[in-house]
């Protein structure tokens, strides 16, 4: 899980579309995405979750902590970590899948997901300044950063 914490205007969903185009290339090349908002936190757990495990990776733009109960983070966590996820579709019973999944996630606060092991190796935090919007082409910086 990548985790772009910054202030707002930091360029953090133009980083995470970045980091995809680098990694992964175009939807119709290498992989397929979703991007949710953060704000309607519970597209991130609903009954139907098919949407979820047919992707290559998910952008969460704006997920505040502020917002997400405590056992929708102890969800999120679940379905970020764990390497099968309980998958249900429209008129299907659940079953396990794999999870391949690669999360991005976006906030204007200090962390999109509390991490409670500071050693703990399966988040990345990229953290966004404020300088960046002062560059006359931000989107110049961060293509240059994911040479």
């Amino acid at each position: 899980c990548i985790q772009l914490p910054g202030a707002s205007g930091a360029g953090k969903t133009l980083l995470s579309e970045t980091l995809c185009k680098a990694l992964f290339g175009s939807d119709d090349e290498r992989g397929t995405f979703v991007q949710l908002d953060g704000t309607k936190s519970n597209q991130l757990v609903e009954k139907y979750n098919a949407h979820l495990s047919d992707s290559d990776v998910i952008l969460v733009d704006e997920l505040s902590p502020v917002s997400c109960a405590k056992n929708m983070y102890e969800t999120m966590k679940s379905i970020i970590t764990d390497k099968k996820m309980m998958v249900r579709r429209m008129r299907e019973d659940l079953t396990p899948e794999s999870s391949r999944m690669l999360w991005i996630l976006t906030t204007n606060h200090n962390y999109a997901i509390e991490i409670d092991d500071i050693n703990d190796r399966r988040h990345v935090i990229i953290r966004c300044e404020h300088r960046v919007r002062d560059l006359p082409d931000p989107s110049e910086f961060y293509q240059n950063f994911a040479r």
